[in-house]
């Protein structure tokens, strides 16, 4: 007879399963911590390197490849020391420094005019010309300016009376059209005062204060506010030619730029969001001033059609993760959205010291796909040569780019899958993960379990909907013990 295991030793296996179970979800959650720890390690160190360190993230392309060939090879061996001494380590320094040094011919613009004020001839030469010979000519040069004058531009128009009959009455020339309708500013006063205001940042009452410092000429600021508005409404036109230039383009790089903005009755400066539109093929850039940046802003750019319900522009729109273009692409359609790529670029700069045999490349492939626009932008390719270029060259290396970044993203998942812990989203390369952030529920149900009639689901609802089934479906199939919980709100 098959011997049957005492009940003390079926009490000692249930309790090691049980201790196993532990012990499997205590690395899980382990596992967890320390990938939240090192997901915050780098947030404090962007922080600070934000905060204290270099802001350029240019990277030498001899330092890109010493890092792989590092990553190939090994580290190599340490320098031998000089033994004291130094000569031969402060004589490359020295070079180095003479290198940089500039002329003094860099120091200053080249090219500018020269007008000769005067020509000194020494007192011996002017005296007895004939006893010496010219042989060369030496210049001393100081930088002046012309200053700026201010003056009345008066056109004369005279008026006449006939001398046969005295009846008809005086003829004058019509009156010419003002440079600015309802004003009486020229087009140079009004193309100085736009550059002082919005390029040299200088406020209306400084420059009031320079007219009357400089011409003794008293203008207030209210005038010059009045003159700048009447030069943007003269101006409207050609804003509206350039923004109807942008739905004939393909492709649109779009980004917002916060702005404080002066807000009377607030008691204090509000921020505000400058819109831009650059089509990268023409080069056509149109500004869009905004209070805020919600998909609502890009709406009175791009419009709408109300027949088909689309936007009014169908192409491609190059921008950030920010969600507005999110929620713009999936209440509207005809809009396809692409990566920044100098957005990507970063997140790996930052990550290059957590997983740099897979960073590397990337940043490389980036490098190559920059130095490839830099060319162009010497050359001043136009745009049919630098479409083409970007098929022949740049098309390959995106290719290779994107299929680095997506086997690196697959392998993180697969391997989340296998470790089967709670739900987690990929973070930046480099194995960091990050914790689904919490919801705040909403209390969309009646007391009776049932549903609050005034919400009803919106067409905008139905991929949110979908995603979190499909995340709660893993979560059962990961965990097929557990209960399976109905998604929050």
């Amino acid at each position: 007879m098959p011997e049957v295991d005492p009940p003390e030793f079926k009490v000692v296996l249930e309790r090691l399963r049980v201790l196993e179970a532990e012990l499997a979800a205590t690395k899980t959650e382990l596992a967890t911590t320390k990938a939240e720890l090192a997901r915050k390690d780098q947030i404090i160190e962007a922080l600070q390197h934000r905060l204290f360190g270099s802001k350029s993230e240019r990277l030498d392309p001899a330092q890109l490849q010493l890092m792989l060939d590092e990553l190939a090879l090994g580290k190599p061996a340490a320098a031998p020391e000089t033994g004291g001494d130094e000569s031969a380590l402060e004589e490359p320094e020295k070079a180095k420094g003479a290198r940089r040094r500039r002329k003094k011919t860099d120091l200053y613009p080249q090219n500018l005019k020269v007008v000769i004020a005067e020509v000194i001839v020494p007192e011996e030469v002017a005296a007895n010309p004939e006893d010496f010979v010219e042989i060369s000519e030496e210049h001393h040069d100081e930088l002046e300016v012309v200053r700026a004058q201010l003056y009345w531009r008066r056109t004369v128009r005279k008026k006449f009376k006939s001398k046969t009959d005295r009846s008809l009455p005086p003829l004058v020339a019509p009156a010419p059209e003002p440079t600015l309708p309802g004003t009486l500013c020229g087009a140079s006063l009004a193309a100085q005062i736009v550059v002082d205001k919005f390029c040299d940042h200088l406020p209306y009452y400084r420059q009031s204060g320079r007219f009357l410092r400089r011409h003794e000429a008293q203008i207030g600021r209210q005038t010059l506010g009045g003159w700048a508005h009447a030069v943007a409404a003269h101006l409207t036109p050609i804003g509206e030619a350039i923004k109807a230039e942008l739905f004939e383009a393909s492709c649109l790089e779009v980004d917002e730029t916060p702005i404080d903005y002066l807000c009377p009755g607030h008691g204090r400066t509000k921020q505000g969001y400058l819109w831009v539109y650059l089509d990268a093929l023409k080069g056509t850039v149109y500004y869009d001033w905004q209070l805020g940046r919600g998909h609502d802003c890009l709406l009175e750019i791009l419009g709408i059609d109300e027949e088909s319900g689309m936007t009014r522009f169908r192409g491609t729109i190059q921008c950030d993760g920010f969600s507005a273009y999110q929620a713009l692409v999936a209440r509207y359609g005809g809009i396809k959205l692409a990566g920044c790529l100098a957005h990507i670029r970063r997140k790996f700069f930052e990550a290059q010291k957590q997983r740099p045999e897979v960073v590397l490349p990337i940043l490389l492939a980036i490098q190559q796909l920059y130095r490839i626009e830099q060319e162009l932008r010497e050359i001043q390719a136009p745009p049919d040569c630098r479409k083409l270029v970007r098929l022949v060259r740049s098309g390959p290396i995106v290719e290779e780019l994107h299929k680095l970044i997506l086997k690196e993203r697959t392998a993180h998942l697969s391997q989340e899958q296998t470790r089967g812990g709670p739900e987690l989203r990929p973070g930046p390369v480099g194995g960091v993960l990050r914790l689904p952030a919490r919801r705040r529920t909403r209390n969309r149900q009646q007391p009776g379990g049932e549903r609050n009639p005034s919400h009803q689901t919106g067409p905008e609802e139905l991929p949110l909907l979908r995603q979190r089934q499909s995340g709660s479906e893993q979560r059962a199939a990961l965990h097929p013990d557990r209960e399976l919980q109905a998604p929050g709100p």
